[in-house]
C-alpha cells in the first residue's frame, strides 16, 4: 500500500525493504502511530473551534476520538457515535426553519403555518467549526504525518537493535 511513498517517507531503499519484510501487524502499528500524532493537530484545532461555536463545549469534546481502519493504513478522525455527536453535524453544517405539527381539537394534524397547529423550533445557523479545522490544517498534518511514521519507525528499530546486543 505505501509502494509509492517508499522513498518518501523512509529516505532510502533499505529502509523501505526492512519495512516490507516486517509483518503487516508491526507496520500497521508504526503506521497508525504516526496517524495518530498527526491527528492530534486536527483534534486540538476542532476542540479550539468548538469552544467558540457553542456555549456547552464539553459535551462535544468528550465525543472527538480517533479510530484506526482495520483494512487499510488510514485512520478517522471525528465525533463517536451517539449523544451530543449527532448534534454535532447540526452545528457544524446548520439546519433550514424547522417546525413540527400538533393536533388539533378534532385530533387531526394540520400544516398551516399561519395557525396554532404549527410549532416552530427555529433554525440553527452554520457554525462551521468542523470544516474550518480540517481546511486550516490540512497541510500541516500531511507534512507532518510522513515524519511522524518515520519517527516511530526509527524508534522501533532502535528497540530492535537495544534488543539484539543484550
Amino acid at each position: 500500500m505505501l509502494d509509492e511513498t517508499k522513498l518518501e517517507i523512509f529516505g532510502t531503499e533499505e529502509l523501505a525493504a526492512l519495512f516490507d519484510e516486517m509483518s503487516t501487524e508491526v507496520q500497521k502499528n508504526v503506521v497508525n502511530i504516526g496517524f495518530r500524532k498527526a491527528g492530534k493537530i486536527l483534534l486540538d484545532q476542532i476542540k479550539n473551534n468548538l469552544e467558540g461555536a457553542t456555549k456547552n463545549s464539553s459535551k462535544f469534546t468528550k465525543k472527538l476520538g480517533m479510530k484506526p481502519v482495520k483494512e487499510e493504513f488510514s485512520m478517522y478522525v471525528g465525533f463517536k457515535r451517539g449523544g451530543a455527536a449527532n448534534f454535532a453535524n447540526m452545528l457544524d453544517q446548520g439546519t433550514k426553519e424547522r417546525f413540527y405539527k400538533t393536533k388539533t381539537k378534532a385530533g387531526f394534524y394540520r400544516y398551516k403555518k399561519n395557525s396554532t397547529g404549527m410549532h416552530k423550533t427555529g433554525k440553527i445557523n452554520a457554525t462551521n467549526f468542523f470544516t474550518n479545522a480540517i481546511e486550516s490544517t490540512q497541510e500541516q498534518v500531511n507534512t507532518s504525518v510522513y515524519q511522524y511514521i518515520s519517527d516511530a519507525f526509527t524508534k522501533l528499530i532502535n528497540k530492535y537493535n537495544k534488543r539484539d546486543t543484550k
